[in-house]
């Protein structure tokens, strides 16, 4: 069975039951509490950020949005991406058009996209991840009427007029779950495998390595990258690899070739720390966390600024930190990792969210491979930042 989803704030939960891929298996009803435990996103970076310029005027209430990804029905972070486009639908009543589309293959994506936007039917289109990104810079200046937003951007290369961005700190839930992989390893010995050598990639590694060295700076900890996003079997190689020179916690940001990786472990009995939503109902017995970016829920706030009108353009940036970035909930809720509640103790529950709540206060600077400070500096504040309890 996939597992269920989980969505965890660190001790401060939003319960969700997590729908099954539509391509493999029946629905379930989804639940989300979100008890005002959202206060603090995007005011992470009051500090630093610019004031917000004075809101568009607000888009009509019922407006209709597109939505591109790559690989609903994966038991990936594109599961979570279709999760958010239902429910925005549900929850601000707006129409959501979800399109899988390769974004890894340019001229079905450009095509994709220059078909919704010449459509004329949509208020907003959305392009998640760095590969949309890409086409989206290319694509709006030709359509300069159309709003888009690059969901879960890994750069910003250009200041348009038409574009806005979100970035989630994947470094900093990275930096949470690398405490984690230090305090459970045993042969002092951890690794990072990525798929694609890209930035974003090394994101996740440079905050894993930071947390890991956080803890105890003698760990040594093995960083490989596949080159592929799509090849479990290459994934497992580079996986036994690792755990033939010594690992026995090894994170991996494998997107659908994570899952080799994960065979690996249960093969030679090692532990792995999955990434983007809750995977620990895979391999209940050998993943011991998810690093969670809940991009989804991300979506469904983003999208309630944009039809209020109190979402800016013009190359805007919103960050979203470790209020949504980090670890599920290790073994209790609804996360099914067993092992996790062998390995992780209170002890290190608490560690864990003490350096969450200092990331949030600016007494730990974690490191990064993306241009975080210049990010930051340009960052705005989204007004709305607050889901209060709902049931759908």
């Amino acid at each position: 069975m996939p597992p269920e989803k989980n969505y965890s704030m660190h001790g401060r939960r939003i319960l969700i039951t997590r729908r099954e891929a539509l391509s493999t298996a029946a629905k379930v009803a989804i639940g989300v509490a979100v008890a005002g435990v959202i206060a603090g996103v995007g005011g992470y970076y009051a500090g630093t950020m610019l004031k917000p310029a004075p809101p568009t005027k607000p888009v009509r209430k019922k407006v209709r949005v597109a939505v591109f990804e790559t690989g609903f029905g994966t038991h990936t972070i594109s599961d979570d991406v279709l999760w958010g486009c239902e429910q925005a639908e549900k929850i601000l009543g707006i129409k959501v058009e979800p399109f899988d589309v390769n974004m890894f293959k340019r001229e079905e994506a450009v095509t994709a996209l220059s078909s919704a936007a010449e459509s004329g039917k949509y208020d907003l289109i959305v392009g998640c991840h760095d590969g949309y990104r890409e086409w989206i810079e290319m694509l709006a200046p030709k359509y300069p009427d159309q709003l888009w937003l690059c969901h879960d951007a890994g750069a910003k290369t250009k200041n348009l007029s038409n574009v806005a961005y979100t970035m989630f700190k994947q470094n900093e839930g990275s930096f949470l779950v690398g405490i984690l992989a230090a305090k459970i390893t045993k042969t002092k010995i951890v690794g990072y495998l990525g798929h694609l050598d890209i930035p974003i990639l090394h994101d996740f590694a440079e905050g894993y390595k930071a947390g890991v060295h956080y803890v105890d700076p003698s760990i040594k900890i093995i960083e490989e990258y596949t080159g592929d996003p799509l090849d479990a079997t290459k994934m497992k190689m580079y996986a036994l690899h690792q755990f033939e020179r010594g690992v026995d916690v090894l994170f991996v940001a494998g997107y659908l070739a994570g899952l080799g990786a994960y065979e690996a472990a249960k093969e030679k009995d090692k532990i792995v720390i999955g990434v983007d939503i809750d995977q620990c109902g895979w391999y209940p017995d050998h993943m011991v966390a998810s690093m969670l970016k809940n991009v989804g829920l991300g979506l469904v706030i983003t999208l309630k600024n944009f039809i209020e009108g109190k979402m800016d353009f013009n190359g805007s940036i919103y960050i979203f930190g470790p209020e949504l970035v980090g670890p599920c909930d290790m073994g209790r809720g609804n996360c099914r990792s067993r092992i996790a509640k062998k390995l992780v103790t209170d002890e290190i529950r608490a560690e864990i969210e003490e350096a969450r709540e200092k990331i949030i206060r600016g007494e730990i600077k974690v490191p990064g491979a993306m241009s975080w400070d210049k990010y930051e500096k340009e960052a705005k504040r989204f007004s709305v930042t607050i889901l209060s309890l709902i049931h759908i």
